[in-house]
């Protein structure tokens, strides 16, 4: 049965739409986090969720990047958006490498008694940036694509304290960043993953191969 020039069904499908832009996803989460909350004092934890966010919100706005929401013991970042960027995928990798290095100075100084760790999955790819126009839903803009679900799966595929890549992110960075290949698994049929970093920060050297599925750097 067509629908009423009134449904709502039918202007929300009809007001998604928007700008095309490529962008870089960053996405981190603390690692053992349940074990974390189980370890300390919920106060404690609170603080120590509160420190990482803190750091993360640092390294990403001081690398020219947009914390758009914090998602319980993690969070999502956007380069390239709002305010488009030609340097958005190195300027992600650089923030990953800085909230590392961050969480493992954390560590050092022994604030919280426990080891601090982060895992970091950064993707790059075309996404629609849709105005909402919907008063029940939260937010004023929507990135629709595949990027942010690819930077999410990348991330929880992580080892603790490293940075893994999408393929088109590494392709973007090669040149600035060094790539440790790891053995590719042969049983996941998805886009190619990298592991990045410089062993003394802001390192310039390229190690590794397009071909591998998935590296990481630690």
């Amino acid at each position: 049965m067509p629908k009423a020039a009134g449904d709502p069904h039918s202007r929300a499908h009809t007001e998604i739409a928007g700008e095309r832009r490529q962008v870089t996803v960053l996405m981190y989460d603390i690692v053992g986090s349940t074990e974390l909350l189980q370890k300390l004092d919920p106060e404690d934890f609170a603080s120590l969720q509160r420190r990482i966010h803190r750091e993360a919100a640092a390294a990403i706005r001081g690398n020219s990047g947009y914390l758009d929401r914090l998602l319980g013991d993690g969070g999502a970042a956007y380069f390239g958006f709002p305010v488009a960027s030609e340097d958005a995928a190195e300027c992600a990798v650089l923030a990953a490498l800085d909230l590392v290095a961050r969480c493992q100075d954390l560590t050092k100084e022994g604030a919280f008694g426990a080891p601090l760790r982060v895992r970091v999955g950064v993707a790059t790819g075309l996404v629609v940036i849709s105005d909402l126009t919907d008063a029940s839903l939260p937010g004023s803009e929507e990135v629709i694509g595949v990027t942010p679900a690819l930077a999410a799966r990348i991330q929880a595929e992580a080892e603790p304290n490293s940075v893994v890549v999408s393929n088109a992110t590494y392709r973007l960075t090669s040149a600035a960043f060094e790539f440790e290949a790891l053995a590719s698994d042969p049983s996941r049929a998805s886009p190619s993953q990298f592991g990045c970093g410089s062993r003394s920060h802001g390192g310039r050297t390229l190690i590794g191969s397009p071909q591998l599925a998935s590296s990481r750097f630690r």
